[in-house]
Order: structure tokens, then sequence, then C-alpha cells
């Protein structure tokens, strides 16, 4: 994909500041808009803690699923902007609505933003991560003031694989890495529901949380599994019939 699948260079090659642009548009938007699952490791100084990410980008919405495998349950759900985290520990669902900001796999705005200006971008070796090939592309910043990035993108797809954060004094800062994916059509819609997106109707919640948990649910009942042959559903409408509950 673009970049990303040349052959390796037995010296780090300095990219334009278009190339590098376009480059990482090609992670970001691969972030976005394909469909995938895995598990990934992060690291924070003396700190891990492993994740399966399931991500759907097709149907003109991004839906997507992050569950902590480690410790205490932890489930977070996208839609779009609007993501809700479950906690079954204490029975209790959290909402955020206008998330526009995106992270690993996909890369930050602040990233995008800030390419040329404050940071040198190569393009260096191949190596072998969660068994796929993936270019090893180095965000080297112009100044003291901000981190290294050490990112590893997909040569098939173009989606981050592997990211490092460095002081200027070397000093790993956070790693976060795919031990295993896999990406493709296989991934579907229903598997980005939380498991608990049923009985947490019954949990505490904010008022954004309990009016996108009544969407989902009038959608289940509503849909149709099976359409007729030569038939597809083109539209929903939901409305309120009568009385004021």
């Amino acid at each position: 994909v673009g970049v990303f699948a040349g052959t390796a260079f037995s010296q780090p090659q300095k990219l334009t500041h278009h190339d590098a642009l376009t480059a990482l548009k090609q992670v970001a938007y691969a972030g976005r808009t394909l469909n995938f699952t895995g598990v990934f490791v992060l690291q924070k100084g003396d700190h891990f803690e492993t994740c399966r990410i399931t991500h759907h980008g097709g149907g003109g919405q991004e839906l997507e699923k992050i569950e902590r495998l480690d410790g205490a349950p932890l489930e977070i759900t996208r839609i779009n902007n609007d993501i809700l985290v479950y906690i079954p520990g204490d029975k209790l669902v959290k909402s955020k609505v206008g998330v526009a900001e995106r992270s690993f796999p996909s890369l930050t705005q602040d990233q995008l933003n800030t390419v040329g200006q404050n940071y040198d971008v190569y393009v260096g070796n191949v190596d072998r991560i969660a068994g796929r090939f993936a270019t090893h592309i180095s965000l080297l910043p112009k100044d003291k003031l901000r981190y290294r990035h050490e990112l590893w993108i997909d040569q098939k797809t173009g989606l981050q694989i592997k990211a490092q954060m460095y002081t200027d004094r070397n000093e790993l800062v956070e790693q976060i890495m795919f031990t295993e994916i896999s990406v493709g059509s296989h991934v579907t819609e229903d598997m980005t529901r939380s498991t608990y997106e049923d009985e947490a109707l019954a949990w505490r919640m904010d008022r954004g949380a309990r009016s996108q948990l009544r969407n989902a649910a009038a959608k289940r009942l509503w849909a149709v599994s099976k359409p007729p042959s030569g038939f597809k559903q083109v539209m929903e409408l939901q409305k309120k019939v009568g009385g004021t509950g």
C-alpha cells in the first residue's frame, strides 16, 4: 500500500512533506475503514495491559469494541464519534459523545497536523510483527518538546500494527503492538456489540448512555434478519405513538 509496499532500505530514507503526509493519511484511513479484529498489548512504564479490539468500517459508519483482557472486566464500544464505557464490576455505563479523535491503530489528529512542521519522517526496514510484514516509519521531532514516534505499518493493508514513543533521552514512554490480528470481511457489525449490552439496560448510566442503548435495542427489535430474495432494508423509522412514555 503506497510507500509501505516498497522494498526495504539499507538506510532510512527521509520522506518529503507531501509523501510523509500521504503515507500517514493512508494509515489513518486504514484504521478507520478496515474490518479487523486482534489482540494488542499496551506497555506504559512497568504497567502492561492486554486488550482485544474488533473494528468494522463498512456500511457508512465506524463501529468498534475494545475489551480489556487483564484484571477487572471493561469494554468500550464506539459508533462513529459516540462512545460507551461498560464497567460490569460497578454495573455502570458511561457515555462520551462527539469524540472525533482516533488512536491506535489509526493515528491521532495531532500526528497528522504536525508532520513536516514538527517532525521529519523516515521510512526504513521491513520487520515481521504478529505474522505480518511491516514497514518501519520513524517520526523524529525537530525539537526536544515532543516524543519520537516509531511506527510499523502492515505492508498489505496499511494498518498500523506496532507503535512506540521515546523521550529525547531514548527512554521508552509507551509501546503498543498487536500480538495477533485478522483483517477482512469475516469481521461483522454484530461482533462489535458489547457483551453486556442487554443486561446493561438495568445498570446505572447517564442520559446519553441510556439513549444509545435504547436506540440499539430498538434497531435490533425491528431488524429484518433474512429479507426475501430481491428485497433489502433501505430505511429505519422510529416514532413514539400516544402517551408520554
